[in-house]
């Protein structure tokens, strides 16, 4: 099915569609168009009650399909009504991993790529579902092949909470695989680089070499757990923490230092996997080229001092992502580029749907 509904995303990229991000504490969407120009036309959200989605698996439909029919006003949404969705869905449970097999006949190829998931992914084939698109690689004696699985309930159960609201699930992904399309154009070209996506509820981290994602891994920081840390310390309503979070953040010099004292170790944790992850490619991947750039999206890049803490610490080029230059938003979302670290997963998936090169 997920095949099939791949396929028909590339033969049909006019038709009317959503990017959808499940993977934070709202329901985010952004729309795309194309005519002369991939134009953004319509972005926001619509909030997730408490319990909706939890650890990456729905656990209350009945409020997702709500949440999901609010969406679908066109005093949301826009007009005409969106009739397919491209999804992303939680890390949680998903798998993403480049491999490569011997070059030969489709057929072949196809076999030695299933063969090899079969080592990496330690899950039982049989109750996932498992996709990959073969990829060319520098020598041309390999052939490339950017797996993805995740477990069939929890596909169906996205799918399905999609379907019923009158919309067609055109393909569901992982946030990681999303962001990476979504800002491929500030990644090297050929040199390995790291993504980091900060969320509300997790985090992941890419590793990309050529603009494709070989591996991510779990971040144990989210803006959530930032957040509630200082609602507890300084005894903060919900909305002042946030507002400290990104205003205060890793800065010494602001308000005494106390926020990012209260946060260093959560900090420290997040450099040391960093790191890790650095120690890692460089010990497991003979490919040439070393990691020097770091590239931030999500709700949590807007934390105050983050790229200098990391630039510093890490010695890389640590950016925060840009709105890709393809792409212009419409009079109604020229507020898009200000939200746009928000809205990251959401973009990549609209762009997904479109076929939309974000470095044409």
């Amino acid at each position: 099915m997920v095949r099939e509904q791949l396929n028909s995303l590339l033969r049909d990229p006019a038709r009317q569609a959503i990017g959808l991000d499940f993977s934070g504490r709202q329901l985010r969407f952004v729309r795309i168009r194309r005519r002369r120009r991939p134009e953004v036309v319509r972005f926001g959200y619509v909030p997730l009650p408490d319990g909706t989605i939890q650890h990456g698996e729905v656990t209350n439909p009945t409020a997702l399909q709500q949440q999901l029919l609010v969406l679908q006003d066109t005093k949301v949404s826009g007009k005409p009504r969106p009739r397919g969705a491209v999804a992303a869905i939680s890390e949680h449970h998903t798998f993403l991993k480049y491999l490569e097999v011997p070059m030969g006949p489709a057929g072949d190829v196809d076999e030695a790529i299933r063969w090899e998931a079969t080592q990496h992914i330690p899950y039982d084939l049989k109750d996932l579902n498992l996709d990959w698109v073969v990829l060319p690689t520098p020598t041309g004696r390999t052939a490339g092949a950017l797996v993805v699985a995740a477990p069939r309930d929890l596909v169906e159960s996205y799918a399905s909470a999609i379907e019923r609201v009158g919309l067609e699930p055109l393909a569901l992904e992982p946030a990681s695989l999303v962001v990476v399309r979504a800002f491929a154009a500030q990644l090297p070209t050929d040199d390995p680089a790291l993504l980091l996506l900060l969320g509300e509820l997790e985090s992941t981290v890419v590793l990309v070499q050529r603009r494709i994602p070989l591996f991510t891994s779990t971040v144990h920081l989210t803006t959530t757990e930032l957040e509630q840390r200082i609602t507890k310390q300084f005894t903060l309503p919900a909305d002042d923490a946030q507002r400290a979070l990104y205003a205060l953040g890793l800065y010494k010099f602001r308000a005494r230092g106390i926020v990012r004292d209260l946060l260093r170790e959560s900090f420290d944790s997040l450099v040391n996997r960093l790191q890790e992850i650095l120690d890692f490619y460089r010990n497991h991947f003979p490919a040439p080229g070393t990691v020097a750039t770091l590239l931030i999206c999500g709700p949590g890049a807007r934390i105050a001092g983050l790229t200098e803490e990391l630039t510093g610490r890490l010695k890389l080029t640590v950016s925060l992502a840009r709105l890709p230059t393809a792409l212009h938003p419409v009079k109604r979302a020229s507020g898009f580029a200000a939200n746009l670290l928000e809205y990251s997963v959401a973009l990549g998936s609209a762009l997904r749907r479109l076929h939309v090169s974000p470095h044409a």
